[in-house]
């Protein structure tokens, strides 16, 4: 965790087909290489024991204007289901296993779970990646810890600022094209 914290991190929405199937959103991943992907969720949550009994899972990226949904979902993480027809944005089926995911999703990667055991507060999940469809290109979300991120603007406090003001804007699903334009000026 204390190296996931000193970068940004992807966010994606997960979901998978296990009785009636959820989405939900997923921060703690990344590629192992060889084709294995691996990922954690936190044990006592429902969204863990659905992807332990599905053994497959769909992986969509979050389009950074569609970020409000990944705020949204997260109390998803506690159900064992949803009600697909609820979701503020259509769905369409994936290519393989023909999960629902999210209509916006500019990639969308099928993983069918190989391993998975208990570590502390968390269940550790190692997948193989059976399909990944990236369709186009796009600034996808991605998460900064808030630590790490007073560090890196340190000395910058009207951009903290504005950094600040436009995550609480897009929690809420605002997101404008005046703030992609600064915040990209920001990173370089």
């Amino acid at each position: 965790m204390a190296v996931l914290s000193i970068r940004p991190y992807p966010v994606a929405l997960a979901s998978h087909d296990h009785a009636g199937g959820n989405i939900f959103p997923l921060n703690l991943m990344g590629d192992m290489g060889n084709g294995l992907f691996v990922f954690s969720l936190v044990n006592s949550r429902n969204a863990a024991l659905g992807v332990e009994r599905a053994g497959r899972l769909a992986l969509s990226s979050v389009p950074v204007k569609e970020s409000t949904y990944a705020f949204q979902l997260g109390s998803n993480h506690f159900r064992q289901s949803i009600e697909w027809h609820r979701l503020p944005f259509e769905t369409k089926a994936s290519t393989i296993f023909r999960i629902r995911v999210p209509a916006f999703a500019q990639r969308v990667r099928e993983l069918e779970v190989v391993r998975s055991q208990a570590l502390g507060s968390h269940r550790l999940f190692v997948a193989r990646i059976i399909s990944d469809h990236e369709l186009k290109a796009c600034e996808n979300l991605h998460f900064i810890d808030g630590i790490y991120h007073s560090w890196r603007m340190k000395g910058r406090a009207a951009e903290l600022n504005v950094s600040l003001a436009a995550d609480s804007l897009n929690k809420r699903g605002v997101y404008t094209s005046r703030f992609a334009a600064v915040e990209g000026e920001h990173r370089s």
